[in-house]
Order: C-alpha cells, then sequence, then structure tokens
C-alpha cells in the first residue's frame, strides 16, 4: 500500500474492515503518490487483469487510486494481526497468488502488506508503496523480478519515447533497476 500516516495501527484485529476510522489511513501523500502511480500506469498501457487488495482501507484506497478497482481478498488479510495457524493460511494463500499465471496479455496486481511478503517470501517492502513484481512460472511457482519505487513508475511514463505508450523493452528496464 501507499505511505500512511505515521500514527501507528490502532487494534484492529476483531473490528469491522469497512470502519476506515479504525485504521491507519493513507496520508495525504500517500494519496497523492498512489494517484501519480495511477496516472503513470495509465500512460504505460500496462496491461491489468485482476487486482487484488487486503480488506484493509489503507490497500483498497491504493488499489482504487492506481488501478480503478479493487476486489478485496481476505487471503491478503494484515498477516500481523492473526494468530499463528491462520498467519500461515494467509501465507499460503499468498505464495498460490504469487504462482497464478494471468490471463494472457495482462498483469495481476496484489496491495498488501509488509508482514505478508515477508511471510510469503522473506521481503520487507519498504518504503511503503514500493512494488516487488514476480513471474510465475506456470508450475505452482514463481520467480522474483525486482522493485519499483512508487516515483520509478512516474520516470518511466515520462520518459516513454512515444508520450506514454510503453516501450518494448520497459520490463527489460524494471529488472535492471
Amino acid at each position: 500500500h501507499g505511505t500512511t500516516n505515521e500514527q501507528g495501527e490502532k487494534d484492529v484485529a476483531g473490528a469491522d474492515l469497512d470502519d476506515c476510522s479504525q485504521q491507519r489511513p493513507l496520508s495525504n501523500v500517500g494519496q497523492a503518490q498512489t494517484k501519480e502511480m495511477g496516472a503513470a500506469f495509465k500512460a504505460l498501457r500496462i496491461p491489468m487483469g485482476e487486482v487484488h487488495s487486503s480488506p484493509y482501507c489503507r490497500c483498497l484506497d491504493t488499489a482504487r487510486n492506481i488501478f480503478g478497482r479493487a476486489t478485496k481478498s481476505n487471503s491478503l488479510h494484515f498477516a500481523i494481526h492473526l494468530r499463528t495457524a491462520d498467519r500461515g493460511n494467509i501465507t499460503a494463500q499468498l505464495r498460490d497468488m504469487l504462482a497464478t499465471v494471468p490471463p494472457q496479455g495482462t498483469n495481476t496486481a496484489l496491495v498488501s502488506h509488509t508482514a505478508n511478503l515477508q511471510e510469503a517470501v522473506g521481503l520487507w517492502p519498504k518504503p511503503e508503496g514500493v512494488a516487488h513484481v514476480f513471474k510465475p512460472r506456470g508450475d505452482g511457482t514463481f520467480s522474483y523480478v525486482g522493485v519499483m519505487q512508487p516515483e520509478a513508475w512516474i520516470v518511466e511514463a515520462k520518459r516513454s519515447p512515444d508520450g506514454g505508450q510503453a516501450s518494448p523493452g520497459w520490463f527489460d528496464w524494471l529488472r535492471g533497476r
């Protein structure tokens, strides 16, 4: 998810996640950041298929700002607030999602939390708003491709040779980062 306010998470383990007042929201910087990322994705014409989000408001806001939509997924629930057994189930579900090949010509977006990616693949995604990219192999596994800082999407959109059309090598450019 995008950059949040500096305040710590309120105890929302048993709360109604539709009540955003009980959660740490995106900051004003995070709102602007994710909207700029959304404009960059649109300018780059990156084909998006499914967009899955943690049911937390900051994740849903991030997905909607970047991709224009979000499907709530309990498989992306904030792992830190779960019991050990539930955390293991969430971790397995995230690994399955990372290994799922999207429909031809599309990408799948998952918007979640630092702890989830740490549990699933050993990456601590900081700063907030960073995107880690994985490639499903088609055999139930996946490989790590690389990371994009939030600002990098915006820079890539601005340097695109035809004013917005993603160059054929944009993914190679990502690997080089």
